[in-house]
């Protein structure tokens, strides 16, 4: 038995909504998957315009079976405007570059997840495609409730979104998601009874909406858990950062793992989020690449203060920061620090700063480890300072630059190669980190298979550089090998990325296990040791990276080992900080403005019907009436005042005068204006015309309009049913012009 269709006269414009509203809701519970909110945002933007093209076809009776596809259509003509506009013609027409780009961007993504653990990063194709699968589940629910009139099978999509993610990552329950989606599809079923003007009392809406939340909640708990939750006091990651073991080794390991707990908070006077540090390694020399430690007495080194940050001087000029930090694990050997610390207060037992890292140790033994504060300093040396660093002293830091003589010949080669239009140690750092962000490379847990994948010898890094393809322990390690062989002291840090802004508490950043990362950090004389950023599509690129070079993470905008270094010598002296977001991939601000092209394609049909209304009145002037009678005709249509485009004259205007009951100005207006439509298509031929007023005519159709609801004006003017109806009529005379008589 198939559903009732809806009443012709219905509007479905709130069914719209609701569905938007209510697909959206659901939504949120993929915040579990997906670092920030810029996905959500862009699905917003996307659905709302492919919704409200659907709704609009709608209109049309003779459209509406093809409506979700008009919104599909415009959803996906959003997908180039959004996110390849350098891809396009004038910004709107596609080019022959604009499929292969979105194929590039695409395949990024489905790569990214199976790979990435979750909250997965929020990259351009990540978002691209929860933006689209969200406008088209919005499409379906539109299409079920107040197409097919089945708001309870709509029910079902939306609680499996608001549902499945939670328990896919093993977060367990999410109430509150739950009971605001089940409160948005609700408003779904009762505006969809409204058309029948069939509301249910209070009673029975409370009873509904307690057996909905119920249900769902029942339907939650038979949903498995894909991942079992992990506690943080079970201390997965603790092997990454224990004595004897290997950092890079063990951190390749847990990115790969498919769970995500939170390792630490933190609260921060910094002007933006900070990396944790944890460890360095600087001894590249043996099998295994492991931090060093120091065998000074450490009753010397006591965390209450701190010696002086190595290399930096006076003259660079820096900000004092405290982070007040919480540790989820109840033990560690390194504690997690913004680099260069100054003390550490709220520590309980004995812990020991390193001369040369200034990460901090516990003393013989793992320790306790709750809440504690850091003081540390945010150094901001400018380009000329690091440009004109003077070169450094191989005496005192001859470690940083030993590399094995083992080492494969392509590490050196390659380093030179890109940096051969380099002419400081500066603009070498700022080529490498370049060339390792642009598009030949791929970030990929699915490392090089030579001398074990994961392991961090020099046989790992040629294998890198010949596959173009790793995580960041690669990328790191690369850019900090080949710095040593052009005569940069280098060593590679290990810790968490800064992490992410709790929604719920402003001023807290969450960092998990999914932040685990690797870096390089170069050391020039007077500002010291500095962080750079090679990984693509992970981390905090420094400012001077992204606004003087334009390296981006997207596909079209990676530099090649030539351009990397070019125009190095036109920078300006500005400062070195951190651009304060991690790294991600929202629409780009030109391509939201780009956007604006499909609501003026959207607005194509107002613009039409303007043009033929003005068409129209103009034959008055010819002493035609014709025209403007179908004008009268086509405004009652599109105002909804008449239901039909095949009236005859005299029963269009009998309708109208039963329907509005015009004052008696109004009624001789269009009495006299049918006597000469009625006269001009049936008088004999060569009787002459006479014609109407064109004042009279504009009066009457202003009248027509004020007898009508704001609303239907809105959509008179927005989706002009009428010209959609003469559209399809056109199609269909050539058709029945064909069928023998």
């Amino acid at each position: 038995m198939s559903a009732p269709a809806p009443a012709p006269h219905a509007s479905t414009w709130g069914i719209t909504g609701a569905s938007l509203l209510a697909t959206l809701v659901a939504a949120g519970s993929l915040r579990q998957l997906i670092q920030g909110d810029g996905w959500w945002w862009a699905a917003l933007l996307v659905g709302a315009l492919a919704v409200t093209a659907a709704a609009a076809v709608r209109t049309v009776r003779q459209l509406r079976p093809v409506a979700p596809l008009a919104g599909v259509a415009v959803a996906a003509l959003l997908v180039p405007l959004l996110w390849l506009p350098d891809t396009l013609t004038w910004g709107i027409l596609p080019t022959e570059r604009t499929l292969p780009a979105l194929g590039e961007v695409l395949r990024a993504a489905v790569r990214q997840i199976y790979l990435d653990s979750p909250p997965a990063t929020a990259t351009p194709g990540l978002i691209l495609m929860v933006a689209f699968g969200i406008a088209v589940l919005a499409l379906l629910i539109d299409a079920l409730v107040a197409e097919l009139r089945l708001p309870w099978l709509a029910g079902l999509p939306l609680l499996l979104l608001a549902i499945v993610p939670a328990r896919a990552v093993g977060i367990g329950d999410d109430l509150p998601g739950v009971t605001a989606t089940v409160a948005a599809f609700l408003l779904l079923v009762w505006l969809d009874r409204r058309r029948d003007q069939s509301r249910p009392r209070a009673s029975s809406a409370a009873a509904l909406g307690a057996v909905a939340v119920a249900g769902a909640l029942v339907l939650q708990s038979l949903v498995p858990t894909l991942i079992a939750p992990a506690p943080a006091s079970a201390g997965p990651l603790r092997p990454v950062f224990t004595p004897g073991a290997d950092p890079l080794v063990r951190l390749g390991d847990q990115l790969r793992r498919g769970a995500d707990v939170t390792v630490l908070t933190y609260r921060t006077d910094a002007d933006r989020p900070v990396y944790m540090r944890v460890v360095t390694i600087d001894d590249l020399t043996g099998d295994e690449w492991t931090p060093t430690t120091s065998e000074d007495d450490p009753e010397n080194r006591q965390v209450r203060t701190f010696p002086a940050p190595p290399g930096l001087s006076d003259a660079v000029a820096r900000e004092e920061v405290t982070t007040d930090i919480s540790e989820s694990y109840p033990q560690r050997t390194w504690v997690a620090a913004p680099y260069p610390a100054t003390s550490v207060e709220g520590l309980v037992g004995d812990w020991a700063w390193e001369p040369e890292s200034l990460t901090v140790q516990a003393v013989g033994r793992v320790r306790p480890v709750g809440e504690y504060t850091v003081h540390s300093l945010d150094p901001d040396p400018t380009v000329q300072q690091l440009r004109s660093a003077p070169s450094p002293d191989r005496d005192r830091l001859g470690r940083y630059l030993t590399v094995p003589d083992t080492a494969p010949a392509i590490i050196a080669e390659t380093a030179r190669e890109v940096t051969a239009e380099a002419t400081t140690a500066y603009d070498q750092a700022i080529a490498l980190q370049d060339w390792l962000r642009g598009r030949d490379f791929t970030y990929d847990e699915d490392t090089p298979q030579v001398a074990d994948g994961d392991g961090d010898s020099m046989d790992v890094l040629a294998a890198f550089l010949e596959e173009k393809r790793g995580y960041c322990t690669h990328f790191a390690s690369a850019m900090t090998v080949m710095a040593r062989q052009l005569g940069i002291p280098a060593r590679i840090g290990v810790g968490y990325q800064p992490g992410e802004r709790r929604i719920s508490e402003p001023g807290v950043f969450e960092v998990t296990s999914h932040d685990l990362h690797a870096w390089p950090e170069l050391y020039f004389e007077g500002a010291g040791w500095v962080r750079f950023e090679p990984t693509p599509g992970r981390g905090d690129v420094p400012r001077f990276s992204t606004e003087e070079t334009g390296a981006t993470d997207g596909p079209s905008a990676a530099p090649t080992p030539s351009a990397s270094t070019g125009a190095r010598d036109d920078r300006t002296d500005q400062d070195v900080t951190a651009s304060g977001g991690a790294a991600g991939g929202g629409p780009p601000i030109g391509g939201i403005a780009l956007g604006a092209g499909v609501v003026l394609a959207l607005l194509m049909p107002a613009g039409a019907r303007i043009l033929r209304r003005r068409r129209r009145l103009a034959a008055l002037r010819a002493a035609r009436v014709g025209p403007a009678w179908d004008e009268v005709q086509d405004t009652a249509l599109d105002l909804g005042l008449v239901d039909s485009a095949v009236l005859t004259p005299r029963t269009l205007a009998d309708r109208l005068e039963g329907g509005l009951r015009p004052s008696d100005r109004h009624r001789d207006a269009l009495r006299r204006l049918l006597v000469l439509v009625e006269r001009e298509r049936f008088a004999r031929p060569g009787t002459a015309a006479e014609g109407a007023d064109p004042a009279e005519v504009q009066s009457l159709l202003a009248w027509l309009r004020s007898g009508s609801r704001r609303r239907d004006r809105a959509r008179a003017a927005l989706a002009p049913r009428s010209l959609f109806v003469r559209l399809a009529a056109a199609q269909r005379a050539p058709r029945a012009a064909e069928v023998p008589h």
